[in-house]
């Protein structure tokens, strides 16, 4: 068995792969003898020459880090000699680079469920989704009774998906609440769901049904507690019949372009890097290769090998977005004055990584070596042929790394679809237009698209913009804010009356415990009314903030 891996030609490390590497042994590394000056642990580093204080650490063939002392040759390095190089935001340089995976197409098929929206689901499952948190204990209580009373053999799983949001959330918060639930609702592992609400709770079922957009009436089917007498039953008799609709649903061999596989790690330690991840990049780069799609999450563990993705961007636009997607993560941790660079857990160090680079190196190898094609906003579903480099600048999510059906890139912005993308990516400053203008306007997409965006002045602590895409007259006030918190308005209720709601004294004090605001008085008084948007557009955000609404405030 080997006991150490130089892993990169060009590293001044090795990694011990023994347990029984011990001061003063002395192992070949490539023809150089180099003896142990302590003990080194399973999967820690060692010196493989003299390294200075101050000079760089190099593993992957990548620095690491630097030293903070001399090491020696044979030393151990890890957190009493070694530190991060990372700093803030950082200048990129887009350098394309292409990569030959070498993986032959194959006619492979998956069996899969071909579900009406012309996606594959691997499981065939009946989930009951509640709206708020509120109802979880309803929620489980019809799903047990599915699983007692009905013949659900032909299921893989009755499921519920508690969680504890839905109310009291405003602005990103609330927003991301939603789309992640109208993703669930959407997602095609579900044969059947149930949406559960209540029917005081912010997150109210007429307006989860905007974000959700389009869905299966004979599929999904929708329960507020409060509008009947007895909501288990109800549910139950509702979850009774979608039972009987999946009976219908078969398995069947579908093409390897519809399969859509995240990519996730977890209690990383020094073998990581050289193991599980390159193994898990191998197979992204062969099913890309089919056709399908893979999704590289955990952005705070790509800072230091962010550049590796960079240089594999589709195109210009992707490589600004992943620029955008680093550096505003970057922002959102010193917005909240945490370390940005403090990430390797106690779990990660003991196992051998000291550094977030390091981490970094060995995370990112699961998203292989294929292009990365688009950046993904929280909750957005992956389209199998989207064109490359629709992005959704300013966000805080996970890279989209996906060649669908072998199709040339420019032969989508060809299409009439991308001029539409490219409209949705386009960033509007405040355009004057008084308060609306300035914090939360919302303006129409385009007839008939039923969309509206967002368009916020960068001062005030008001930067970016956000685009929502999902279904209707969905609105929301997306900004990154330093001092203020934005309200977003229910577009069904025109009026002052929840926002004044929200303006509580108490949940006023909640939001200053959680979001550390100054204690004064303006916080929601004229800059919250300013920052709501509203489905009726600016004019009637101009009227929230007169001065009369924001007194009542």
């Amino acid at each position: 068995m080997k006991r150490f891996l130089k892993i990169n030609a060009a590293d001044n490390v090795a990694v011990a792969l023994a347990d029984d590497l011990h001061e003063g042994e002395t192992l070949d590394v490539e023809g150089v003898a180099v003896t142990l000056r302590e003990d080194v642990a399973r999967g820690h580093k060692f010196a493989l020459r003299d390294i200075a204080a101050g000079e760089n650490v190099v593993k992957y063939g990548y620095p690491i880090g630097h030293a903070t002392q001399d090491v020696p040759q044979g030393g151990w390095i890890h957190t009493h000699n070694l530190k991060t190089n990372l700093r803030d935001d950082l200048e990129y340089t887009y350098a394309p680079k292409v990569y030959d995976v070498g993986c032959p197409k194959r006619d492979v098929r998956v069996m899969g469920y071909l579900r009406g929206n012309d996606t594959m689901g691997i499981r065939n499952e009946l989930w009951i989704v509640p709206s708020v948190g509120c109802v979880n204990g309803q929620a489980q209580a019809i799903a047990e009774r599915v699983k007692r009373e009905c013949d659900c053999s032909h299921l893989d799983d009755v499921r519920v998906y508690t969680h504890n949001y839905g109310c009291s959330q405003l602005g990103d918060d609330h927003a991301n609440t939603q789309r992640a639930l109208a993703a669930l609702v959407r997602h095609p592992n579900a044969g059947a769901v149930l949406v559960l609400g209540l029917g005081c709770e912010n997150n109210q079922v007429s307006a989860l049904k905007e974000v959700i957009g389009q869905w299966d009436d004979e599929r999904v089917k929708f329960l507020v507690a409060q509008e009947v007498e007895d909501e288990i039953e109800a549910g139950f008799e509702i979850c009774r019949g979608l039972v009987e609709k999946t009976k219908a649903d078969k398995r069947q061999p579908l093409p390897l372009a519809y399969l859509k596989v995240g990519l996730k790690c977890g209690g990383s330690d020094g073998f990581s890097g050289i193991t599980a991840n390159p193994l898990v990049g191998l197979f992204s780069d062969w099913l890309i290769a089919q056709g399908g799609t893979t999704v590289l999450t955990e952005v705070p563990e790509m800072f230091g090998a962010e550049t590796i993705l960079m240089d594999r961007a589709a195109d210009r636009r992707v490589f600004d977005g992943t620029v955008s997607l680093i550096n505003d993560f970057k922002r959102y941790f010193r917005r909240f004055d945490q370390p940005i660079y403090e990430n390797p857990s106690p779990g990660n160090k003991k196992g051998g990584i000291t550094t977030l680079e390091e981490k970094s190196l060995g995370c990112v190898q699961k998203g292989g070596a294929q292009p990365v094609v688009d950046v993904l906003i929280y909750a957005q579903p992956v389209t199998l042929g989207l064109p490359a480099g629709a992005l959704h600048h300013g966000t805080r999510h996970a890279f989209r790394v996906v060649r669908a059906h072998d199709e040339d890139f420019d032969q989508h912005a060809a299409r009439g679809v991308q001029g539409q993308l490219d409209r949705l990516q386009r960033r509007h400053a405040g355009r004057g237009r008084g308060a609306a203008g300035r914090a939360g306007a919302f303006h129409r997409q385009g007839a008939g698209h039923g969309r509206r965006r967002a368009s916020q002045a960068r001062g005030d602590g008001f930067q970016g913009d956000r685009h929502l895409q999902d279904g209707g007259d969905v609105v929301a006030c997306n900004c990154v804010h330093r001092t203020y918190d934005e309200i977003r308005c229910n577009h069904n209720d025109p009026s002052p009356v929840l926002v004044r709601r929200l303006g509580r004294e108490g949940l006023y004090r909640r939001l200053q415990r959680r979001r550390g605001f100054p204690d004064h008085s303006g916080v929601f008084r004229r800059p919250a009314v300013e920052a709501c948007g509203v489905a009726h557009g600016a004019d009637y955000a101009r009227r929230l903030s007169r001065e009369g609404d924001a007194r009542r405030l």
